[in-house]
């Protein structure tokens, strides 16, 4: 087989979107003709821990791990005041009770860690990766970001190893939505400019995961551009689509609620539901699995939803699943920047595996839109659309009431949207760069 060098900051035991696509791409690779070898970092600052995803992780995989330099132990004395645990995931976008500590640590953050707070890795991680490189035939290097850090150490490993690398970007660098928050000063914003520019130039392709995305980030970066979305493992949802009949409508979102991704419209509607229809409000419960923004809860407390809701700490990718089988309906929300229509949040695919009624609400005209017509779970509702959401949730309501349980069959078309099918299309990518750097 060919040996593919993979650089990420997010494996387990880190859990979170950041984790899976990498993950899933290691574990099928072998299947296409290329042997992962992993390098990450040792003991890592992630958002979230779930053990569970150790159960894809191949046991004959060469894995290697090194030690970081990071400074989150002076930044978590200054935003948690000294208490121990990880930092709130909403830390870079919570307004409210900030003290001066607080606000001085973003700002230290944000102009002394360029591109982010995960510098301290690059210089281990670029002499690992080099010793492996010494030790094995590798024919190709392959980062996922961010971190950026992380295509800073593969741009130096390419350059002094003389190896095609490919990087794949997750979310934009200098573009991403809660850059402007980062209080960086003029030279901080220009000096990182200048690394994204200068890094990723020196890449052989680009991969990233939506059209749009692919468009934003080309305009900046003259390199070979290719997109491969992210997907959900058909492995995860084996049993069948049919459930008990529950008691209640359940509404769930899964994963994290930033401060951009508050759905008034969505809480004026249930609101209104609660309110006018008194099944619906006998019936009704609201579920959330993640961290969410206070901004968020501020909403639902202005809109009296707080009595329907039932709010759950971040749960493994295994017990998520279950937890997705059995909802009436999934509902995302696209974060709403310059880039809305390019985002396609893991958390969909997902949603496509579980085979239940979506909801989403972004651009209509985005990607995310376009996935979901394509295969059939219908369309994205636009942020203030209350008509269409109001329309959408009475729709399933009514046909809950019928069954006790809500299902969908997706067009044949879902199954392009396949970790195995992906990961195909990654290899494909990656026996390009090979051939074409060999000739």
């Amino acid at each position: 087989m060919k040996k593919v060098l993979v650089i990420t900051y997010y494996w387990p035991p880190s859990g979170g979107p950041g984790v899976q696509r990498i993950l899933k791409f290691v574990q099928y690779l072998p299947q296409y003709g290329w042997q992962p070898v992993v390098l990450t970092v040792q003991q890592g600052e992630y958002p979230e821990l779930d053990a569970s995803l150790q159960a894809h992780v191949a046991p004959d995989l060469e894995l290697y791990r090194t030690r970081t330099a990071e400074p989150y132990a002076l930044y978590r004395l200054f935003v948690t005041r000294g208490k121990s645990g990880k930092i709130p995931t909403f830390v870079l976008t919570e307004q409210n009770n900030q003290n001066v500590l607080s606000k001085m640590a973003a700002t230290i953050r944000g102009n002394l860690f360029i591109p982010d707070a995960k510098i301290g890795w690059i210089p281990f991680a670029v002499h690992k990766a080099l010793n492996i490189i010494s030790k094995n035939e590798i024919q190709l290097i392959f980062s996922t970001s961010p971190p950026q850090s992380v295509n800073l150490i593969a741009g130096k490993v390419s350059g002094k190893s003389g190896i095609c690398w490919i990087a794949d970007m997750r979310d934009p660098w200098t573009d991403i939505f809660y850059y402007h928050q980062l209080k960086r000063f003029r030279w901080a914003r220009k000096l990182d400019l200048h690394l994204e520019k200068t890094i990723l130039s020196t890449a052989s392709a680009i991969v990233t995961v939506s059209p749009h995305l692919k468009e934003v980030i080309e305009k900046k970066i003259p390199v070979a551009f290719r997109v491969i979305p992210n997907g959900f493992d058909e492995a995860d949802f084996t049993e069948s689509v049919t459930r008990a009949p529950s008691e209640h409508f359940r509404i769930l979102h899964t994963g994290h609620l930033a401060g951009n991704q508050n759905p008034e419209s969505l809480w004026k509607v249930l609101y209104s539901l609660c309110t006018e229809n008194e099944k619906f409000r006998e019936a009704v419960q609201l579920e959330f699995y993640g961290s969410i923004h206070s901004q968020i809860i501020r909403s639902l407390q202005g809109y009296k939803l707080t009595e329907y809701a039932r709010f759950n700490p971040y749960v493994s990718h295994d017990k998520i699943v279950e937890v997705m089988r059995d909802a009436s309906l999934l509902y995302f929300v696209i974060p709403e920047c310059s880039y809305s229509k390019g985002i396609l949040t893991s958390k969909l695919f997902d949603y496509i595996g579980a085979r239940r009624p979506v909801l989403g609400i972004g651009p209509p005209d985005g990607d995310a839109a376009s996935i979901l017509n394509e295969v059939g779970f219908g369309g994205v509702c636009d942020y203030d659309d209350e008509r269409g959401i109001k329309k959408r949730i009475l729709e399933l309501f009514r046909l809950w009431q019928e069954k006790g349980f809500t299902a969908v069959s997706p067009s044949d078309s879902y199954l392009k949207y396949s970790r195995r099918y992906q990961t195909e299309q990654l290899a494909a990518i990656f026996n390009e760069i090979n051939e074409s750097h060999e000739q």
